[in-house]
Parts: structure tokens; C-alpha cells; sequence
């Protein structure tokens, strides 16, 4: 295998563990600046929230309102009695099994368009349809 195969690979790879590692850690105090004053404002305080505040739960929150719009409402009650059912409530909202399944819904559009391009309409239909009720057969 060429040599910058390898690299790309492996540079891939080492990006997302940084990913991960930079959305999972916690921020730690910094030691004051000698330029810092007495005063805090609200920027301050914002960028001291970790990253999972600013940055993934607005997007969970997005996709879960995508996902809301494009479920019938029938199905998002059923799915959230369902969470509780399970034993789930205290760990995943409603919100958070609503943006999961709007995303692994649209990566089993991509993948099921990917096999209808194919000439696989069969495979396609069925990718399309377990990426859509993924979550819901979960937790069924």
C-alpha cells in the first residue's frame, strides 16, 4: 500500500481521537493573566462552559427540531413512553433520541440512495427504512 495512503490514514484517525478527546475533556482553570482585571463579563463566563454546552448541544437541539418536524407526533410520544418504559429517562431525553435518529436516519438515506443508484432498489428501500426506524427498534 503507497506510503501516503498510510499517512492519510493515519492522520484521519488521529483527528478524530483529538475530536473526541477535545468534546469529552473538561476545561480547567487557567491560571490568572497578568493583564486580567477584576471584572467578568459574559463572554467570560460563556467560554468557561465546556464545549459540549456551546457547541454539541445546539446541534443536538437543531436536529432534534428537524427530526421532531419530519416524525408524525403519534411516533415521537410513543418513542419518548418508550424511553421511559426502558429505564432511559434519567440517561437520554426525548431531544437526544431525536437527533440520533434524524442522523443515523440520513446516513441510511445515503447509504440506501447509494444501493438505489446501484441498481439494488431492493437493498435500497430496506437501508433507507432500518435507518429510519433504527432508534425506534431499539428501543423496542
Amino acid at each position: 500500500m503507497p506510503l501516503q495512503i498510510l499517512l492519510a490514514a493515519a492522520t484521519l484517525s488521529l483527528s478524530m481521537v483529538a475530536l473526541v478527546w477535545t468534546i469529552s475533556g473538561s476545561r480547567s482553570e487557567k491560571a490568572p493573566s497578568r493583564f486580567a482585571s477584576d471584572t467578568v463579563d459574559l463572554r467570560s463566563i460563556e467560554l468557561r462552559k465546556g464545549i459540549g454546552s456551546r457547541a454539541v448541544n445546539p446541534v443536538m437541539r437543531w436536529l432534534s427540531i428537524r427530526a421532531r418536524r419530519l416524525t408524525p407526533i403519534g411516533l415521537v410520544e410513543s418513542m419518548g413512553h418508550r424511553i421511559h418504559l426502558a429505564g432511559l429517562g434519567e440517561r437520554y431525553t426525548l431531544e437526544q433520541a431525536l437527533a440520533f435518529k434524524f442522523i443515523i436516519a440520513s446516513i441510511g438515506a445515503a447509504g440506501g440512495l447509494f444501493y438505489l443508484l446501484r441498481g439494488a432498489a431492493l437493498m435500497g428501500v430496506v437501508i433507507i427504512a432500518v435507518g429510519y426506524f433504527a432508534v425506534d427498534l431499539v428501543l423496542w
